[in-house]
């Protein structure tokens, strides 16, 4: 009796080395394919969620900046500008307002559309009907932004 009460201990044993054994070999292999997915992902230039949510962050922080410079801009150039310089027909601004962004958005797109023109000289449209034909060139360019 003596005897089975041994061999039913040492069986015991024997089976939990087996499962701790078992355990520790689980845990290398989980971190081994976790090391090879992670290296694997690095190696086809994959960034990890908090890579992408930091460099998202920053991107928000540079736009909004970027928006709040473009309105301070505005804001004075609206100063600094002669009040009665306007008389007849439509300026930069008044495109703007058309599109719904801002002067400095508006001047942007205008010298892509015209390169050569010289740095300084202000847009000036007699009709209304030529400040919506420039404001139908620009409109798609802002949208594609």
């Amino acid at each position: 009796m003596q005897s089975d009460n041994r061999i039913l201990s040492d069986m015991a044993r024997v089976a939990s080395g087996a499962f701790a054994a078992a355990a520790a070999a689980r845990e290398e292999l989980e971190q081994i394919v976790q090391h090879r997915l992670e290296r694997f992902l690095q190696d086809r230039g994959w960034v990890t969620r908090e890579e992408f949510d930091a460099v998202r962050d920053m991107a928000i922080k540079a736009r909004t900046g970027q928006e709040e410079l473009a309105r301070r801009l505005d804001e004075l150039e609206a100063e600094i500008a002669p009040r009665d310089h306007k008389g007849p027909g439509f300026d930069t601004s008044d495109l703007a307002r058309v599109l719904g962004t801002s002067t400095a958005a508006v001047r942007h797109h205008l010298r892509q559309l015209d390169p050569d023109r010289k740095p300084g000289t202000r847009y000036r449209w007699e009709t209304e009907q030529e400040l919506n034909e420039v404001a139908d060139l620009i409109r798609p360019r802002l949208v594609a932004e």
